[in-house]
């Protein structure tokens, strides 16, 4: 995805971000997110083994809050106007084997 612009509206999903494996969706600072709808998901966490960790400090790229939770991603908005309201929602997921 990267020098992308990802469409998302309805209930839609973007894509699933996991945080041990942060290369199987390349994304950078060219890749751009719009927000049609107040359902949509940007990016499902997870991680493929362990727990998902999610460091609050206020800190510079690449480490700061929105890298952690979805990558790389350049700029996400609405271009029609809906209020953008971050939700997490941490679920404990089984272990993969």
């Amino acid at each position: 995805m990267s020098d992308a612009k990802l469409v998302l509206d309805g209930k839609a999903v973007g894509y699933v971000y996991y945080q041990d494996q942060p290369n199987t969706i390349t994304v950078n600072s060219n890749t751009s997110i719009d927000i049609l709808d107040d359902d949509v998901i940007v990016a499902d966490l997870r991680k493929t083994s362990g727990q998902v960790t999610v460091n609050v400090e206020n800190k510079a790229t690449p480490d700061r809050l929105r890298d952690q939770l979805i990558g790389g991603v350049g700029s996400v908005g609405s271009s029609n106007g809906k209020k953008l309201d971050i939700n997490m929602q941490l679920l404990t997921m089984p272990k993969l084997t």
